[in-house]
């Protein structure tokens, strides 16, 4: 299903993250497919571009859109041990100097991990492209995240506007430093 990417991707630290690379991208019919049943089960999502196996929410939002990042190991959930990709997406964040910040303090650009509760399994992440506090309103609520949906399409979604199967705790990172 899978295979290396040639392209070599590392942290700023130069830490290599492990990605691939789609052996066959979807089909014109599961693209088609997938674009009309998160229109319908997702109407206030904005496709942004069309549904690809090139690159997931972790290589929209630590690559460029280059690759489909997730770590090589297999994870065993009842092994009690931390998820091999969740613990790569803490690493790239870490190595790239982000920190956890508050809801509050979320400006445009920062990163949402969907994780599943506090210090839980990272499942999705996206970036944020607009907050409330721009528009004068100072509860700094989040109004649009962009983050690409698995294999499918890349959305501008509010930040619980996304597939069921992802979490909804949210915990937001950011590499600002003033």
């Amino acid at each position: 299903m899978y295979q290396p990417n040639p392209i070599q991707i590392s942290t700023k630290r130069g830490r290599e993250i492990p990605h691939c690379w789609p052996l066959r991208d979807l089909t014109t019919m599961q693209q088609t497919g997938s674009i009309t049943y998160f229109q319908r089960e997702k109407s206030e999502a904005m496709l942004r571009s069309k549904p690809t196996k090139n690159y997931n929410c972790h290589g929209l939002a630590y690559a460029n859109r280059r690759a489909w990042i997730q770590s090589d190991q297999q994870f065993d959930p009842s092994s009690h041990q931390v998820d091999p990709t969740t613990q790569l997406i803490l690493d790239i964040l870490r190595d790239d100097g982000y920190q956890p910040i508050s809801q509050s303090e979320v400006e445009i650009g920062d990163i949402v991990l969907y994780r599943d509760g506090t210090g839980g399994r990272i499942f999705h992440s996206g970036i944020v492209v607009a907050v409330d506090s721009l528009l004068g309103n100072p509860t700094n609520d989040i109004l649009l995240i962009m983050s690409k949906w698995g294999p499918y399409g890349e959305y501008l979604h509010a930040p619980f506007e996304v597939p069921d199967e992802y979490p909804r705790y949210l915990e937001y990172w950011s590499e600002r430093r003033y």
